[in-house]
């Protein structure tokens, strides 16, 4: 016969499981606390992420303990990849083999990867945004030699890309919203030099923007016909945050393979890879440009400003609490009504 704790393991494990499996801690305002979730280590979790009861959670919403963090790291345990993209993967699998002669006229012999102080930087900047409320829901990608537009490798050409691109999109967001963004530099056999950028648009302004991309891009273009394969354009004018950094993670798919970060609790060993859902993919030995930005008024002295501090910063390596798939909701509630809340529990 089973004992108390075993009896009831997999059912209440499964139920912490599915309060935890959105990522949003497992726990909102307003909704009916869970009084007993079991003593399995999803429950643990939970309630090291959420309190014991609906007093301890919202004091730890209102900000009177210590933010809740996940018990351990959890980082992904598979990764995404591209069928199509097979050869690319087998190539670079022997180019870091000793079954393959490396010349230094390889663009990929040096890759530029990110690192895991650019990393979290990055990470920290779109967290910040969706702080303030901004989701970058707009996925641009931009193929520069499809446009005839070939920098010499260095950071005042670089400087040129974008001004094509920020500046001009900055003065017609202008009167419209504030405006967020980052890009990634990264190159391919198939593409060459490209940039992955991401935006906030507001939805109300979504079609108008992908009419003055379309203008923008063939003003750019520079070879006398325009192809139409040299920019993707995506938008989410629902606004999901989880959208957003799955495309956030795409661009860091480019990343470090040796280096690592030690989880907040455990410390834990989790190599940065590991909490990049997609497959490595070598971006170039591009040194001289900037492998990945971000606009200023995302930046670290804006953050510590506000006393705003990410996950990552706080080497909570869980891509449960990483990328939350919460989306925004307007009937969320405020911070005077969770004050509310607490008056009538009398704390």
């Amino acid at each position: 016969m089973l004992d108390s704790y075993e009896e009831g393991y997999h059912g209440d494990n499964g139920k912490a499981w599915d309060r935890l499996s959105w990522g949003d801690g497992g726990h909102k305002p307003g909704e009916r606390f869970p009084t007993y979730l079991g003593n399995s280590e999803e429950a643990q979790r939970f309630k090291a992420l959420n309190g014991s009861s609906e007093a301890e959670f919202l004091q730890g919403l209102l900000g009177f303990t210590e933010e809740p963090h996940s018990y351990k790291a959890t980082p992904y345990r598979w990764k995404r990849f591209n069928p199509k993209k097979t050869d690319l993967y087998r190539a670079e699998t022997l180019r870091r083999s000793d079954y393959v002669t490396i010349s230094l006229d390889d663009p990929f012999v040096l890759s530029r990867d990110i690192d895991k102080e650019e990393l979290t930087e990055t990470y920290s900047a779109v967290a910040y945004a969706n702080e303030l409320g901004y989701v970058l829901n707009v996925s641009l990608t931009i193929c520069w030699e499809m446009l005839g537009v070939k920098p010499k490798n260095s950071s005042r050409d670089e400087s040129g890309l974008h001004e094509l691109v920020i500046h001009p999109l900055r003065d017609w967001l202008k009167h419209k919203s504030n405006f967020y963004w980052l890009y990634s530099n990264e190159y391919s056999e198939r593409s060459g030099l490209h940039t992955h950028y991401l935006f906030h648009i507001p939805k109300e302004h979504a079609d108008s923007f992908k009419s003055y991309v379309a203008k923008r891009i063939k003003k750019i273009n520079r070879n006398p016909q325009f192809n139409t394969a040299s920019f993707k354009l995506r938008l989410d004018k629902g606004m999901d945050p989880y959208k957003q950094w799955m495309r956030f993670q795409y661009l860091c798919k480019g990343i470090n393979r040796n280096q690592y970060m030690e989880h907040i609790t455990t410390g834990e060993k989790v190599y940065i890879e590991d909490l990049i859902r997609f497959r490595y993919e070598n971006p170039g030995n591009n040194h001289a440009m900037r492998r990945i930005a971000h606009s200023q008024n995302l930046n670290k002295k804006v953050r510590q400003a506000s006393s705003f501090k990410s996950a990552l910063e706080k080497s909570i390596l869980d891509i449960n609490v990483l990328y939350p798939r919460r989306k925004f909701r307007q009937q969320e509630k405020t911070e005077a009504e969770n004050l509310a809340l607490l008056k009538n529990l009398q704390l």
